[in-house]
Formats: structure tokens, sequence, C-alpha cells
């Protein structure tokens, strides 16, 4: 049976399609104990089930008073208040009330009792056995935090799309909210695919897999939930037989290698024998990472090549903005770094129609502007290396074959990458 031709789409046509798939049921929603959501995204709007404070509390450690009777306090006129009782943090406030000429002791948070609108700190009056003496009139509200003046019953406190941290865990255990419904992580199993290739590092006649480690790096940094697979070899119908298998147990399947058309690259026509699908791309216009391909069914298996930068390219442009969508987050996940000038004219001639991602590095000055230059590094597509020596990426747009010298580029990063 002849191979198909690769028909190379459009990133952006590409990514539209799988996102639009994914609005129509990949994304989930689950409810997580708020303790447990650090780094999750919010799948709804979330509002305060209850004041915060939830009633006046001691602003210091002081006597609460009522601030009527303190009005003719003064050096010349000393009045004196009884100390009723002295509340501990444990207990509540309000279970107490002062009457006239009355103080109860209160520590810093602990809610006012029953009459007392006002705080009187412990050094600003001298107390003398269980009375204390003051001599200047106190104002309502003096040294009160009131209630619901942080944040109020029913008042927003996160909107949805929130990645929540330790300080949204925070003030929402405070806001009395203990779960919250949160966009779900994909499970994504990563399935290198090659006879050639082995996990254990003692067969040393074959080669040792490694991509499917950066690869699932990438996935866990940008919301997804990576599970790793020994090397399938190149057999159809064991090919055949993991791909199904992993459709019912994960949300995305991604393999690596075994996607173009050589004479051992079986994935491609073993995926689109398991039933038809909805959507099938046959390669991107993205170079390296040109053979990046799609077969999506009720799930999506995103096939990547097998050389590591168009290992890499495919996931950036394919897979992760897939998975970030799914987990709730920006679909990119490339972000600005800085921007850059080329030193010397760089000639670009191959691929023309396509995106070109080059591997960046900065030569110069950090701090000078006007001294900040870069170089694109020149690497054979199946040489790592390249990943520690580059800053960033540099997106060379289609149509452009020659970049002169002092022309800006952005250089971006990618989460969990640079």
């Amino acid at each position: 049976m002849a191979l198909p031709y690769f028909k190379y789409e459009r990133v952006e046509d590409v990514q539209q399609k799988l996102l639009s798939s994914a609005r129509e049921g990949m994304r989930k929603v689950e409810m997580l104990d708020v303790r447990n959501a650090t780094e999750y995204v919010l799948a709804e709007d979330v509002h305060s089930k209850r004041d915060i404070p939830q009633n006046d509390i001691a602003h210091f450690d002081g006597y609460a008073i009522k601030s009527e009777d303190t009005k003719l306090a003064s050096f010349k006129n000393p009045l004196r208040f009884k100390i009723v009782k002295e509340i501990k943090l444990t207990e509540r406030g309000s279970s107490y009330e002062i009457s006239s000429g009355e103080v109860i002791y209160v520590p810093t948070g602990c809610e006012l009792p029953q009459n007392a609108d006002a705080i009187v700190p412990v050094e600003s009056v001298e107390r003398e056995g269980d009375y204390i003496i003051l001599t200047r009139p106190i104002v309502r509200g003096f040294h009160v935090i009131h209630k619901g003046s942080d944040i109020r019953k029913n008042e927003l406190v996160l909107r949805r799309g929130t990645i929540i941290l330790g300080q949204h865990v925070k003030v929402l255990l405070d806001s009395g909210i203990f779960e919250v419904p949160v966009y779900k992580r994909p499970k994504v199993v990563v399935m290198p695919i090659g006879s050639e290739l082995t996990n254990d590092p003692n067969e040393r006649h074959k080669k040792l897999e490694t991509h499917s480690y950066l690869i699932s790096h990438l996935i866990e940094k940008n919301g997804g939930i990576a599970i790793q697979r020994a090397p399938i070899p190149d057999d159809p119908g064991l090919i055949s037989e993991e791909v199904e298998e992993a459709l019912e147990n994960y949300d995305v399947i991604v393999t690596i290698g075994g996607a173009s058309i050589g004479k051992m690259d079986f994935t491609w026509n073993e995926a689109k024998r398991i039933r038809r699908p909805r959507l099938e791309v046959r390669g991107i216009r993205v170079h390296p990472g040109r053979v990046t391909s799609v077969v999506l069914f009720e799930k999506p298996i995103i096939m990547l090549p097998g050389l590591i930068q168009s290992t890499l390219s495919g996931a950036i442009f394919i897979l992760l903005p897939l998975i970030r969508f799914l987990a709730g987050l920006s679909p990119s996940p490339l972000y600005p770094k800085f921007m850059g000038k080329v030193k010397s004219v760089i000639n670009i001639p191959e691929y023309k129609p396509f995106k070109r991602v080059r591997f960046v590095r900065r030569i110069g000055s950090v701090n000078n502007e006007e001294e900040r230059f870069i170089d694109l590094l020149r690497y054979e597509s199946f040489h790592s290396s390249v990943l520690l020596k580059a800053d960033g990426i540099a997106i060379i747009p289609e149509n452009i074959d020659e970049i002169p010298p002092s022309k800006t580029l952005m250089v971006y990063g990618v989460h969990g990458l640079f």
C-alpha cells in the first residue's frame, strides 16, 4: 500500500482545529480540596462564603471598652475602669458582655465582647490591680478591625482562569472555601517507537531512549500529567494494540518516532486503521518538526518526529498548546524573553513557506540594550547539545530568506525549557 504524502498544514490552522475539538468535550472539570489545588487553574469564579474577619476583632492586645464611657477622660480627670474578665484566644469574645465602667482584656485577633466598640492597647494605660486608669477619650473603632473589612461575604475572591498559588489557598480557606472547581490536568501517555530503542542502560547494543524524558518534563510543566512508556518495537500489530489501549486510558496519546514515510514508519497508518478519524493532519509548516502529525478520534494522537530538535518543535507548536488549553492555561507555551540584534547577515533559503525555528545564543552585554546581539546556532537536527547552549528560540516567519545585520528578533522562552 502506498504511504500517504505530507500536506503540511499551517500551524495556526492545526491549533485552531485541535482547540475547537477540545472545547467540544475534551476539557474536563473536577472538584479538588483547596489544599491540593496549587498550580491548577480555576474553572469558575469563586465567591467568599463569609466575611473576613467574621466579627469585629482586636488589632492589639488591650482592653475592650465602650467608647461612650471615655468622653470625659483627661489628665485632669482620669477615669477608672474595672477589669471584669481576661479572655483567651481560644474563647469567643461575644460570649461576654461589658457594662459601663468595665473593660475586658482581649488578645490580638480576639473578637470583641458585646457592647465593646474600641480597644485600649495595654501600653497606653496604667494598671492598678483590677483597674485601668484612662487619661484621654477613646474614639469608636479605635484599634478595631471591623467585620468584613478585608473581604465581604459573597465578594468575588478569584476569577475563572486563575492559577492557584499559595496565597490563593490561604485566602480561599479563610473565606470558608474548602473545595474548588478546577480544570482537570490531562493524562498524557508518551510512547517512544523504534526497535532500536531501550530504556535499560544495560542493553548496550540498543540506543538508550531519552526523548521521552524531555517531552514528559515539558508536559508536566505545562499543565499535564505525563506517563512514560517503554519503547515500542517497529511492529504494526503491536503499535496498533498499544495505541488502542492508550485511547481507553489516557486523554492524549503522544508517540515519538515512526511517523515519517520510511519502511519502518508504521505509526500513521496504524493509528488511522483504528477507526475513522474526526481530524487528520499529515505534517505542519514548521522546520524542524515538519513531519509532526495528528489523528483525532474522540481523543488525539500527536505524532512527534524522532530527531530531537524536530521532536521539540512539534511539541512546542502542537502538543503543548493542546495540553495547556485542556489544563485551563493560555495555549502558547512560548513567552517573550528579550529582543536581540542579528550581528551579521543570516541566509535561510530552505523551507521558505514554513516557519523556521532557530535556537539562539545571546552575545555581548546583557544590560546594555545597544549591545544585546544574538547568534543563531547552527546544529544538525539530531544534536542535543544545542539545548544547553541556547538562551531561547527565534521564529523566522514564512517567506523570508535573509535576515540583515542589526535586524531585531524576539527571542522566546518555552515554559519548562528556557
